[in-house]
């Protein structure tokens, strides 16, 4: 059904509840996001795509929540917005958890946390800039404990907007689903740290339970996203995680391999382009430059949040197979 045209409407037609949640992001959405949707009349998934910020891929996305919305086995008008994206995500997840049968014993994660965590100290106390690490930690009062794996939203620039809130999100639900479930090898915990302080998608607070946003600025959360931790930079930035702090980082390949190659001595390689970086204003026709981002990842589901776990059990892989000489008894 086509509604009013003015997206601002939207507000006044939703649920106590969904309004609550969709006035957390309403300065990024007014800023950022209203315009791309100026020239698409309003409907049910256009709604929801507004709700839910999503300003890249809009076509392709459309498409396949589309083909949901229509399915008789939902009725999706019942349903609050958090609901409808889970049940989207259930949906587009469900033949990837087909692959994943028993859970990792956690005594075995554990130890092999602890392997990894101890060759990371060793090779920091060890490198030109261990000196300086340690009166960080001292700084920080900070202990190693366990191993998170850590999005770095990194949003606005004076290029525009970056990572796309929608394609965020789908992207942390496996992987919440993946780490919370047991399925993961070397991670107990997920966190988000932004490039500006709580400059992320907020609504996801009340999509998941637990979320560990770290509110940390640049100079901090390079250090708490590097010591028993492993970064995914989905685009820009050039820090260099395994110099210093010799945590492997997931690159995705919005960086292009000169870049990843300048910029990085080691990491593992998302498949996915999750910036345009020719298209990141507001400029042209909406369904001409916006979506010429040629990338088979992105726009789709099931191969959004696939490209990520591929990407993250690559670098479990990576990080156990350097830690097969480290013996038990180095761990006491």
């Amino acid at each position: 059904m086509v509604k009013d045209f003015r997206y601002e409407n939207l507000k006044l037609e939703l649920n106590k509840s969904d309004r609550v949640i969709f006035e957390k992001d309403r300065i990024y959405r007014n800023c950022y996001i209203l315009n791309y949707f100026l020239k698409i009349p309003r409907d049910d998934v256009s709604d929801f795509q507004f709700f839910f910020c999503n300003y890249l891929d809009i076509k392709k996305l459309r498409v396949q929540i589309l083909n949901i919305f229509n399915s008789s086995n939902f009725d999706f008008s019942s349903m609050s917005y958090p609901e409808k994206f889970r049940a989207l995500c259930d949906i587009y997840s469900k033949d990837i958890k087909l692959d994943f049968i028993e859970p990792i014993p956690k005594f075995i994660r554990d130890l092999n946390i602890k392997k990894v965590n101890f060759l990371q100290e060793k090779e920091i106390s060890e490198n030109r800039f261990g000196d300086k690490i340690q009166k960080m930690f001292e700084n920080y009062k900070f202990k190693i404990s366990g191993r998170s794996l850590v999005l770095y939203f990194r949003n606005s620039t004076v290029r525009g907007v970056q990572v796309d809130y929608f394609e965020f999100t789908i992207m942390y639900y496996i992987l919440d689903w993946y780490i919370n479930n047991g399925y993961s090898k070397c991670f107990d915990n997920l966190s988000i740290v932004s490039r500006e302080v709580n400059e992320y998608p907020n609504y996801i607070n009340d999509l998941f339970s637990n979320v560990n946003y770290l509110p940390y600025k640049k100079d901090d959360y390079l250090f708490v996203s590097g010591i028993g931790a492993n970064i995914i930079h989905f685009c820009d930035g050039n820090y260099q995680e395994h110099d210093y702090y010799f945590s492997i980082p997931i690159v995705s390949e919005s960086f292009g391999m000169s870049r990843r190659n300048e910029f990085f001595n080691d990491y593992v390689k998302l498949n996915g382009i999750y910036f345009d970086r020719a298209n990141t204003l507001v400029n042209n026709s909406m369904f001409g430059t916006l979506f010429s981002r040629k990338d088979r990842n992105n726009g789709n589901f099931t191969k959004i949040m696939r490209a990520m776990l591929d990407a993250v059990i690559e670098l479990e892989n990576k990080m156990l197979k350097s830690v097969e000489k480290v013996k038990l008894e180095e761990l006491k």
